[in-house]
This record gives structure tokens, C-alpha cells and sequence, in this order.
């Protein structure tokens, strides 16, 4: 499960793993259950371009935000 910092709000994935650090990102169905205006075709591609001992840097790209985002992604225990 992944939240936005400062967020409550939650989103689930299905996840499949392209390579060692490339992975597809494709929304549940309950996703669109909260944001019905989105298609359900979206899919999201994430490169991990670093990793650090509790992070790791990537940059994502879908096919309903072309110009992609670059951020970084840390583990709460």
C-alpha cells in the first residue's frame, strides 16, 4: 500500500516486476471506486534509478502524465 505524505488517502496496486529495477504499477479496481473520473486503462512504469539503506530514487511515467515525475520513495516502519 502506498500513502502520500500527508495524506490518509491510500492506493493499491497491481504490481509486475519488468527487471531487477523496472516495474509496472496498474490500479485495483477499488481505486476507481474513489476516483471514478479516471481511466481505467491507466498504467504507470517505475524506474529505480538509486537505492539508499532506507529509500530508493525513481522516476515514473504513465500514459496519463506524459511528462513523468521524478521522487523518492522511503520505508516507514
Amino acid at each position: 500500500m502506498e500513502t502520500k505524505s500527508g495524506s490518509t488517502d491510500t492506493s493499491t496496486f497491481a504490481v509486475e516486476w519488468l527487471d531487477d529495477c523496472t516495474y509496472t504499477l496498474k490500479p485495483y479496481p477499488s481505486y476507481f471506486k474513489k476516483h471514478p473520473n479516471e481511466s481505467t486503462e491507466e498504467m504507470m512504469t517505475v524506474v529505480i534509478d538509486k537505492t539508499t539503506a532506507n529509500s530508493y530514487f525513481e522516476t515514473t511515467t504513465g500514459n496519463f502524465f506524459p511528462g513523468g515525475m521524478k521522487g523518492e520513495l522511503v520505508k516507514v516502519k
